[in-house]
């Protein structure tokens, strides 16, 4: 056991095998939950983010110390247990669609809880668009007061930590290029979706990839992407595979994207 002495800045990244596959709770938390054993083993991720902020106050640096909370990930709804669990009126995901494995939002709108006590006031909210991989440049702002440029690191990661300070309503974030297991690329722009026509890689299980249609989501109005509006908004969708093919040619989101965040 390494302790860490207090008086010098610590990162500790704790990435707990819950709730992945094989869903198998500890006994302490076993029919905890009232809707299976995917509930149980949610508890289990509570009880180990407790026992770290518990672990913070002991060593008496929980007030000095940022704590993040998010997922990589939607969550996955294809095993028994998590059907068991939507059927017991738990839906990890929501009324999104779909699941961890696919293109839409629900295998991409996660929680995202950051506790930094005296700067994020407790209770606020955001609607800002961010991404898992910002929490790079956000934490180098933080720590070393300034952001890389995109050629030397973090070419996708856009600081918001204005965001956390109150000082912006925006991390200057504008696009956020995603993709799915199978390869299906989207990009999202303010309230819109667009998946385009392609796929970069081929099935895990060797069968030739299925090419999916253009799509076009409207996620302010339709959150459950269940209307494609892509031919009433042509445009739209062709200023949207614009952008994604220009950013594929430059090989960063953040080149170009504005001096405050090169």
């Amino acid at each position: 056991t390494v302790r860490n002495d207090s008086e010098q800045p610590f990162f500790l990244y704790f990435a707990p095998v819950a709730v992945h596959n094989p869903i198998s709770p500890s006994d302490k938390w076993r029919g905890s939950s009232g809707v299976g054993a995917y509930g149980d083993y949610i508890h289990d991720v509570d009880h180990s983010v407790g026992e770290i902020l518990d672990a913070l106050t002991y060593n008496g640096v929980l007030e000095e110390t940022i704590v993040i909370f998010t997922s990589d990930n939607g969550g996955d709804i294809g095993q028994f247990e998590e059907q068991h669990a939507r059927e017991l009126g738990f839906k990890n995901n929501g009324e999104l669609r779909g699941d961890k494995h696919t293109i839409w939002e629900g295998g991409f709108k996660v929680p995202f809880v950051v506790r930094w006590p005296n700067v994020v006031r407790e209770g606020s909210q955001s609607d800002s668009m961010i991404n898992i991989v910002d929490i790079f440049a956000t934490l180098q702002e933080i720590v070393g007061r300034e952001i890389l440029v995109p050629q030397i690191a973090g070419a996708d990661s856009f600081s918001f930590c204005s965001i956390l300070r109150g000082d912006a309503e925006s991390s200057g974030r504008t696009t956020m290029v995603i993709n799915d297991v199978s390869g299906v690329v989207a990009i999202r722009m303010n309230e819109w979706k667009y998946i385009e026509d392609k796929v970069l890689r081929p099935a895990r299980s060797g069968a030739p990839p299925r090419k999916p249609k253009p799509q076009l989501f409207n996620l302010k109005q339709d959150p459950v992407e269940e209307n494609n509006v892509i031919a009433e908004f042509p445009e739209i969708a062709q200023d949207m595979q614009a952008t994604l093919d220009r950013i594929r040619l430059q090989g960063s989101e953040r080149t170009g994207a504005g001096e405050e965040n090169q």
